[in-house]
């Protein structure tokens, strides 16, 4: 190779380069263990890394499989993008590809989980790379077509994961209502086994939209320690039988069984109780959305005029206020039985409070910067009290 050609093949910034390490190095080879458990063929013989980085370079530039195999074989810069540096390194082949797609398509027909999407968001992700700010909101639910106030706003990184929202949204809240909710109405994202303990540990009806995930071919009942299990394209019963911490049934195909734990059953409960949510539940869910499109009302595409985390506090603070004042000036107007800031009063000093206490930090040389910040808005949740 000459010294131009082995210039652009090591330069760090060409795109099978990038490639490998933004997306190739980067996916998790343990999200698809699952796929390779005792009884299921084994470990496959190729890097899974490889073949999911085949995958997406195949969508990527529109290729067949067998043109993208041919330039997994040939192309020095497509193997240089899957980590194959050496020409005796060898390539995945035509089957170990193959196989690995019918297992993941399998899985998730058994689990309701995509491992592909898993990699996609871990990927994404990064090394904490993902730039912006996530804005939650909490608010109050009035039954009796009250007034509704936000009750509480949270910014964080945009790394921050849904669930991480909801117990600290609720003790906000509690700071400026006095009261612990009854109910709480959430997006399925916030969905964790510590949530759902904090929600029994307080007596607190925790509804949410919907459980991440395809539902499962198989209707799992577990009453009294005993799994039943109704294969739903039949409506029959399917013999069962206790293994151990599991339960397993007869499959059909490669797998001679299929395997249920514990969890497994649990989140099929779950799934059912929240299918029968009535329809008003999820009206209230669908007024509750309303109020973070509000609050990004004025962004540009999801983008603020602010820099850093301190200033898209204030930002958020300030936004829903504001919203808060419209939402009592109306509610004023319509029953004119309240002044207007002894109703406003403990929300506006609470936030009053935590745009002090940003405002301090405000000095510091590195948040002032001009230009635009991205902000992805949670779908933040509201309680009943």
């Amino acid at each position: 190779m000459c010294s131009r050609a082995l210039k652009q093949y090591d330069d760090p910034n060409a795109w099978h380069n990038q490639i490998y390490e933004l997306v190739t190095s980067n996916i998790d080879e343990g999200k698809f263990k699952p796929l390779f458990k005792a009884g299921n063929m084994g470990r496959g013989n190729a890097s899974i890394r490889q073949l999911v980085g085949i995958m997406i370079m195949k969508e990527g530039n529109r290729r067949s499989d067998e043109q993208m195999f041919e330039a997994v074989e040939f192309n020095l810069l497509v193997r240089k993008a899957l980590g194959l540096v050496n020409l005796s390194d060898q390539a995945p082949s035509f089957d170990t590809y193959y196989l690995l797609r019918r297992r993941m398509v399998a899985y998730e027909e058994e689990t309701g989980i995509n491992l592909l999407d898993c990699c996609f968001k871990d990927v994404t992700k990064g090394d904490q790379k993902v730039k912006g700010y996530s804005v939650n909101a909490t608010e109050n639910n009035d039954e009796q077509g009250g007034l509704s106030l936000i009750t509480d706003v949270e910014v964080r990184p945009a790394t921050a994961a849904d669930k991480d929202f909801l117990q600290p949204g609720v003790e906000g809240s509690m700071e400026v209502t006095g009261n612990m909710p009854e109910h709480i109405n959430a997006d399925g994202a916030y969905q964790s086994d510590g949530n759902h303990d904090f929600a029994a540990d307080n007596l607190i009806d925790f509804v949410t939209s919907g459980l991440q995930g395809k539902p499962s071919r198989y209707d799992l009942t577990l009453k009294d320690g005993q799994l039943t299990v109704v294969d739903k394209s039949s409506g029959k019963d399917v013999p069962i039988t206790r293994t151990g911490g599991k339960w397993r049934i007869e499959a059909k195909g490669k797998a001679k069984y299929r395997y249920f734990t514990q969890e497994q059953a649990e989140k099929a409960m779950l799934r059912k109780k929240l299918e029968a949510i009535p329809k008003t539940e999820l009206d209230r869910r669908n007024n509750v959305e309303a109020a973070m499109f509000q609050i990004s009302y004025h962004t540009r595409n999801g983008k603020t005029r602010y820099r850093g985390l301190v200033k898209h506090v204030m930002w958020a603070c300030s936004r829903c206020m504001w919203m808060n004042f419209i939402r009592l000036m109306i509610f004023q107007t319509k029953t004119s039985q309240r002044t207007l800031f002894g109703l406003f009063g403990p929300v506006f000093g609470c936030m009053r409070s935590r745009l002090t206490h940003a405002r301090g930090f405000l000095h510091a040389p590195r948040y002032v910067v001009s230009g635009w910040q991205m902000v992805s808005f949670r779908m933040q949740f509201a309680f009943t009290a």
